[in-house]
């Protein structure tokens, strides 16, 4: 739409010449091709169509059917940070206990130091599912 003046700041209003407009909309309006002729009609049912989603997406995070990406994030992070923090305790906790194995079992030290570690790691992973389970029964409450 052509214009006089353009607000350059807030409070300022635009500012158009009445008749310039007006020959600017016949003119517009008598071109059928122009992709800038708007169908009033066609534009009410996208507008219609987008606040139908829109108000779809509000109703699925009011009733916990979708959550928020942040939401995700900050869940992920502190998941990601939780499963770092147990199985990087793994080895201080696991070091005595596997000198002890050896010493004890030297014949099978690798079967007995492997099956030790692999009890710790199910240990840390079943601590988390745990964590989450709580955590979902808390958000539930």
């Amino acid at each position: 739409m052509p214009f006089i003046e353009s607000p350059d700041s807030g409070g300022r209003e635009w500012l158009f010449a009445t008749a310039t407009v007006i020959e600017w909309l016949i003119i517009r309006a008598q071109k059928p091709d122009s992709k800038e002729n708007l169908d009033l009609s066609l534009e009410r049912a996208r507008l219609a169509r987008a606040q139908t989603v829109n108000q779809q997406l509000k109703n699925e995070v009011s009733t916990g059917r979708l959550v928020p990406a942040e939401v995700i994030e900050q869940r992920l992070a502190s998941s990601i940070g939780r499963c770092r923090a147990l199985l990087l305790g793994i080895p201080s906790a696991s070091a005595g206990q596997i000198v002890l194995l050896t010493k004890k079992h030297p014949d099978a030290a690798e079967r007995v130091v492997r099956e030790l570690l692999l009890k710790m790691v199910d240990a840390a992973l079943n601590e988390l599912v745990f964590d989450r389970d709580e955590d979902e029964d808390a958000e539930a409450a």
